[in-house]
């Protein structure tokens, strides 16, 4: 009797067995599983600066892996906004706001659309999972400017455009 042991890679494996001194063999398919989830990573994208109310057309994507770094699928992914006041849908396809979406089979996770709030500054989107008994989460950091408006005064008296500025500061 001969024992195999599996490395840590999750995947299809084949293990083959033969008699010494004989042409005889016979070959075993094993598929080992992911373990449960225990981290979850941003998978870094470009330039995330954006000018408040803007939806962003860049997916924030995270990637969830077991303790031997094995993607883990059908991993629920909590997506809240936590600073900033924007709004997210991870699943625009789906009619409504949604917050939560599974991992896929490589173990990845897409906040596909999301708006920045009214205000500039600093804004923050969490994406938080289930590790076990522990909640692991990862947060975006997005830089927001302000909206740049322009105002035409060509041909305005000055009076006008005095009492205008009174009236927006």
């Amino acid at each position: 009797m001969t024992n195999a042991t599996l490395d840590q890679i999750a995947g299809r494996k084949v293990i083959t067995a033969r008699v010494p001194e004989s042409p005889a063999e016979i070959a075993f398919e094993v598929y080992s599983l992911a373990r449960e989830a225990d981290s979850i990573r941003p998978i870094i994208t470009t330039d995330l600066k954006m000018r408040s109310r803007q939806t962003s057309s860049n997916p924030l994507v995270v990637s969830v892996q077991d303790i031997y770094g094995n993607p883990v699928s059908g991993v629920a992914i909590d997506w809240s906004y936590v600073e900033g006041g924007g709004r997210l849908d991870a699943d625009p396809s789906t009619l409504g706001d949604q917050s939560m979406i599974e991992t896929n089979d490589k173990g990845m996770a897409s906040l596909r659309s999301w708006t920045v709030g009214p205000l500039p500054g600093t804004h923050r989107i969490q994406a938080q999972c289930a590790a076990g008994s522990v909640t692991r989460f990862v947060q975006f950091e997005i830089p927001v400017e302000p909206q740049v408006v322009s105002i035409d005064f060509f041909k305005t008296p000055i009076p006008e455009i005095l009492r205008f500025l009174g009236r927006v500061a």
